[in-house]
């Protein structure tokens, strides 16, 4: 009876809420977005307003138990004031439940955890009650800012979210008159612009139905470039990368407890790296966006002094450093190109701050923190000593990425496998290493000279023990580490709704000869197969003669983005080149 209760009630708050039925995509999503508006205001005194309004359906346990159950905003409370408007969850059985004041906690972000500098930002956690299946949750916010707080009027709304939206409004308003300039990454046909004035503001509005949500997809495009996006400003990128170039230019004066990590014997690069990682690893980072110190920035002795600082902060610290140790550094702005025109200037663009250091005619961008992102990846740069004109408003290009590994592989007796052998690289970087599934304390490299512009390398490993179950000895083949494997790929489904990203292009070759030790037999059947599509080729070769397994495995991958529609050829390939029983040598004691 009570299973009845919540999906008449569920029934009821769709009719009244959805003027269409749900997609599929919706009626499986543990939550869905029924209406959601952002409004973005510029007052007249320089002040702005956020206005943040969504009815929020949940469908699922994990919805309000894990993912939707609270919604989280951070603000700067020296600059910023918050308020909520309207709190309110209406249950399955279509009963009212007003959010209580307890439902209202102030906390400290933590990004900004153990950041002395910015342990005034505050994040308001509102806790929704009354949530079961069927129940939708009305939540109305206001952020209100400073007028001076940030440098101008701009946001970069990214409008797919994590839920499916039924609809969806963007409202800007400006001060009559006002310019405003804008642009989508994405648009299609289903977002709709008007423009209007009404009393004092000139209003902007698009308006959208059934958006689909982010999808959780790996090895999707960087940077969430194939979703849609929508960009504003009252500048143009000239001015704003002025102005936030003028706010990243600091004064700096060098102190005794900082010679030492100059003054090193190190030279060149080297001296970078150390100079990098002490900044990078003895430092503290903190993960405080720009955004919510209104895009003004610590100078380096504050940094330096403090042991601690954003990105930016600690990337304008090391271009400091290495500037009075004699280098030339300066530092760099990130952004991904398909969200930079020369008629918007948005900070929030630039996600990565970096330091560009040039020693000898080679030039390399270098992190002050630690992690994981790639430098600079698919992401444009600026030097803050570069001219906007330089920064490139195409796609970065992927590279053609062809590699070549010779080797023989002998297996001992103790079970164990020694291999030497050669691998070519149009593209080597010797920080992401040589072979994968080999420690890097067993292998031993030696540089050969170039082979038609090819990087090559020589290496040989002993004593890596083979797989051994009963009488039989497996062993997986060495592959090259930056090739294919850096795609990191898995199991792949039958179906994709986004694109998938690859290092680049792909042409990839293996060239095996295999001994196989007195007392053993081969049990790997000889093998020879070729695919070939649209896409790319993959062809197989095991051959048994005169002793020895020769194995060739070559693998040819035309473009380094897979389009949805080219899914399904590149999923036949990478299911053959990834067959388990094509990549290792199979053996038996007689």
């Amino acid at each position: 009876m009570k299973n009845i209760k919540y999906i008449i009630g569920l029934l009821v708050l769709i009719a009244v809420s959805c003027s269409k039925p749900l997609t599929d995509e919706q009626k499986n999503a543990d939550s869905i977005l029924l209406k959601q508006i952002h409004e973005y205001t510029l007052n007249a005194d320089g002040s702005m307003d956020y206005r943040y309004y969504h009815q929020r359906q949940f469908n699922s346990y994990m919805s309000f138990h894990r993912l939707y159950g609270e919604t989280f905003v951070v603000y700067n409370p020296k600059f910023q004031s918050f308020k909520v408007s309207k709190s309110e969850t209406t249950m399955a059985d279509g009963k009212k439940v007003q959010s209580p004041e307890n439902a209202f906690n102030e906390v400290l972000p933590f990004q900004a955890a153990d950041a002395p500098a910015y342990n005034h930002l505050r994040e308001m956690v509102i806790t929704h009650v009354g949530l079961e299946i069927g129940a939708v949750v009305e939540l109305d916010y206001t952020l209100h800012s400073d007028a001076g707080f940030t440098p101008f009027f701009a946001e970069k709304q990214l409008l797919n979210e994590s839920s499916p939206i039924k609809e969806l409004e963007v409202m800007v308003k400006v001060p009559k008159g006002e310019s405003l300039n804008y642009f989508f990454v994405n648009q299609n046909d289903n977002i709709r612009f008007n423009k209007s004035t009404k009393g004092n503001f000139d209003i902007y509005t698009w308006k959208a139905n059934e958006l689909r949500a982010r999808s959780n997809e790996p090895n999707q495009v960087e940077g969430y470039t194939d979703y849609q996006t929508l960009l504003f400003s009252n500048v143009d990128l000239a001015n704003s990368v002025r102005i936030l170039k003028d706010a990243l230019t600091k004064d700096f004066s060098l102190d005794k407890s900082m010679e030492s990590l100059l003054k090193r014997k190190s030279k060149d690069w080297d001296l970078v790296e150390e100079i990098r990682a002490y900044v990078a690893k003895n430092m503290n980072s903190y993960w405080v966006s720009p955004r919510y110190a209104g895009y003004q920035f610590r100078n380096p002795n504050e940094v330096w002094a403090s042991n601690g600082g954003t990105e930016a902060e600690k990337a304008m610290l090391l271009a400091s450093l290495l500037t009075k140790a004699g280098f030339e550094a300066n530092l760099a702005l990130a952004a991904y190109p398909q969200y930079l025109s020369p008629e918007v200037g948005c900070p929030m663009v630039f996600d990565k701050y970096l330091v560009k250091v040039d020693i000898n005619g080679e030039t390399k961008f270098i992190k002050a923190i630690d992690d994981r992102s790639e430098v600079p990846g698919a992401r444009a740069m600026l030097s803050v000593a570069d001219d906007i004109s330089s920064i490139e408003f195409k796609p970065v290009e992927k590279p053609d990425i062809r590699a070549h590994l010779q080797a023989q592989l002998n297996f001992e007796k103790d079970e164990s496998v020694l291999c030497e052998g050669t691998i070519s690289f149009s593209n080597y970087n010797k920080d992401k290493g040589l072979l994968t599934d080999v420690p890097s304390a067993m292998l031993s490299t030696t540089n050969k000279p170039d082979d038609g512009g090819q990087k090559v390398i020589a290496f040989e490993f002993a004593k890596v023990k083979a797989q051994t179950i009963d009488n039989y000895i497996s062993y997986s083949f060495p592959r090259i580490a930056q090739g294919i494997a850096m795609a990191n790929l898995r199991e792949l489904p039958t179906d994709r709704v986004t694109r998938l990203e690859l290092p680049g292009a792909i042409d990839e070759l293996y060239e095996y000869v295999v001994k196989i030790p007195k007392g053993f037999e081969l049990v790997s059947p000889e093998y020879n197969e070729v695919l070939e599509n649209e896409f790319g080729r993959v062809s197989i070769t095991f051959e048994w003669a005169n002793g020895e397994l020769k194995v060739s495995r070559h693998l040819v991958l035309k473009n380094g983005i897979v389009p949805v529609e080219a899914f399904t050829q590149f999923r036949e390939l990478i299911g053959l080149w990834m067959d388990s029983n094509l990549n290792r040598v199979l053996i038996k004691q007689i």
